[in-house]
């Protein structure tokens, strides 16, 4: 087989990653430098970040503990997300009276885990987010194929 030439990058999937029921106690001491170990992270930001850094890991291109970058972008499929916060503010908006939780109304964004994600990897380049319900992750994946295929990512 020919080796493939080309003058835009190539990309080899060389890892993937899994959240499982919880992130592992110690994930606030992966990011030195970039979070503080002694805040506990949002559980459905650990749960993301849990699993993003295991493939970069598996490809050997970031290790946890390090406080090093990882360079790329981050495209997320969130079909439910954030379903207490975002209950707790509609809530209170319901009543009428003013939002006093400002962690509620951040993580009831469905882009807050991708936004830390990119903050405790440092990533420099495109981060989005898709939440179209049951075809969130097709649509991710679908969005992060042509950012790389264009060469933007």
């Amino acid at each position: 087989m020919k080796p493939l030439r080309t003058t835009r990058p190539t990309v080899h999937l060389v890892g993937t990653g899994i959240a499982s029921g919880s992130p592992p106690d110690d994930l606030e001491d992966w990011f030195p430098g970039r979070w503080n170990r002694n805040r506990r992270m949002w559980p459905d930001a650990g749960l993301v970040c849990h699993a993003i850094a295991q493939a970069p890991e598996t490809a050997r291109w970031w290790q946890p503990g390090r406080g090093a970058t990882v360079n790329g972008g981050l495209v997320v499929g969130a079909a439910l997300h954030a379903l207490s916060p975002t209950r707790r503010i509609a809530e209170v908006v319901a009543t009428g009276k003013p939002v006093t939780r400002a962690t509620d109304f951040l993580f009831a964004l469905p882009s807050s885990c991708a936004a830390i994600a990119g903050i405790v990897f440092g990533l420099e380049q495109q981060q989005t987010t898709f939440t179209t319900h049951g075809m969130s992750g097709f649509s991710a994946l679908a969005c992060g194929c042509d950012l790389m295929r264009t060469g933007r990512m």
